[in-house]
């Protein structure tokens, strides 16, 4: 007969923790097909050996607790459980799986005690997946059910420190289902976790399209730092514009808000990701002056990455003076661009014929630097074509040079490059580049 847990004497109730542990151990060692443990000690017999007397107290209480453990306790009996299993000598993983399975079952019934359990115990492993960030995992499923609910668990300032930890494994078991509750509480989610997390809210939101408006309105809350632009600027990238370019250009002009102002001048770019250079620049002469730069700016985030219309993209951001300020993602344009070897040699002429203006010149060396690496003959006859006049065409000659020498170790070709500069400043300068390869060959 089964043993009512209601009944037990006192000395039975001191030794009821070990019942539900050496229950859940048989789980573990039923799943495994290892032998189950008998013994109270933790050590585990032998097959066909029985530990002393067939009717002992032990074998009796571990027999009646697997048959009992799939029953709810209550929260202090759990407890009994929790400090029963610390006193045993247990191998690193069996211990850590009974904390587990403990877990598990004690947070369906007293979630915040659970967590107070794992966070007071410092007798777990913690250098093999068995420490507290192990064991915040047995509560996914309740933190998954009761999101609001463990959310206030979590924050009610009893777990100190270790509420940061909480959070970050809260939201990743809730984002999936809730990815508007995950996006509410951002803010007090821990940098680190709110950065790798956030990839799983976009996924959640695009599966549910009808929440991306209130999704962009809780990024508004955020602090305006960085790493909300990045945000900002991955959202509109995955999930897309709201609206038609007019609709979010009178949004923009009517909006008070910089956060608003920040996602709509992102959507402005999504909205306008696949147009031609004309198209772009009648909508940028739409808005006041001093606003066109963040368009071009955003622009060269989301259209798209070395397109047809990517040369012309470029030379609006450089005639703009953004270029600094997007100089990656223009250098991934460029090297998109260039990565269709046909486009290579009208990339590098379009280049050398942008007006003389500052950055223009690193838009060149980058836009050259694809011609002289693989095409080196083709380059060197573009190059003589190039009218002596043409600004640019010292700065692709520069470029040239470089390449000859670190490419293909053709000091000769480069020679006759640097010959050819017709600015005593940048042939200097240029001539002061072959010098770092020439020191660096005296030394092999």
């Amino acid at each position: 007969m089964k043993p009512s847990i209601s009944k037990l004497t006192h000395a039975g109730a001191a030794v009821f923790g070990l019942l539900l542990a050496f229950a859940l151990l048989h789980r573990q060692e039923a799943h495994s097909g290892t032998a189950a443990t008998d013994v109270p000690s933790g050590k585990p017999t032998r097959p066909g050996h029985r530990h002393g007397n067939g009717g002992s107290a032990e074998m009796k209480a571990a027999t009646a607790a697997r048959h009992a453990a799939p029953q709810k306790f209550r929260a202090g009996e759990y407890q009994k459980a929790w400090d029963a299993i610390a006193d045993q000598s247990l191998p690193a993983q069996q211990r850590f799986y009974l904390q587990m399975e403990l877990l598990r079952q004690w947070a369906e019934v007293d979630l915040e005690g659970a967590l107070i359990a794992a966070f007071d115990t410092s007798w777990d492993g913690r250098n093999q997946g068995m420490g507290i960030q192990g064991l915040l995992q047995a509560f996914d499923q309740e933190f998954a059910r009761r999101p609001t609910e463990s959310w206030d668990i979590i924050t009610s300032g009893r777990f100190g420190l270790g509420a940061a930890l909480a959070k970050g494994k809260w939201a990743q078991s809730v984002v999936k289902e809730n990815p508007l509750l995950v996006a509410n509480h951002l803010r007090q989610i821990p940098y680190h976790t709110r950065r790798s997390l956030f990839p799983q809210v976009l996924a959640a939101i695009k599966e549910d399209p009808s929440k991306i408006g209130a999704f962009y309105d809780k990024l508004t809350e955020l602090p305006q730092d960085n790493l909300f632009r990045d945000m900002v600027r991955d959202s509109i990238r995955e999930l897309g514009a709201r609206g038609s370019t007019d609709e979010i250009r009178s949004k923009f002009l009517e909006s008070t808000s910089d956060a608003q102002r920040t996602i709509l001048v992102h959507e402005f770019g999504k909205s306008l990701a696949n147009s031609s250079a004309d198209t772009i620049q009648a909508e940028l002469t739409k808005l006041p002056e001093a606003d066109r730069g963040r368009m071009l700016r955003s622009l060269a985030h989301h259209a798209e990455t070395g397109g047809e219309h990517s040369p012309q993209l470029i030379a609006m951001i450089v005639k703009a003076g953004e270029y600094k300020e997007v100089v990656q993602q223009v250098n991934e344009h460029i090297r998109t661009y260039a990565s269709t070897p046909e486009k290579q040699a009208s990339l590098a002429a379009w280049a050398v014929n942008l007006p003389q203006m500052p950055d223009a010149a690193a838009v060149i060396h980058r836009s050259v630097s694809y011609y002289a690496m693989n095409d080196p003959q083709g380059a060197r006859a573009w190059l003589d074509s190039v009218p002596a006049s043409t600004w640019g065409r010292n700065t692709a000659l520069a470029e040239y040079s470089q390449q000859m020498l670190w490419k293909h170790n053709n000091p000769e070709e480069s020679a006759w490059a640097l010959s050819q500069i017709n600015d005593p400043k940048l042939k200097e300068t240029a001539t002061g580049w072959r010098g770092s390869w020439e020191k660096k060959n005296r030394k092999q």
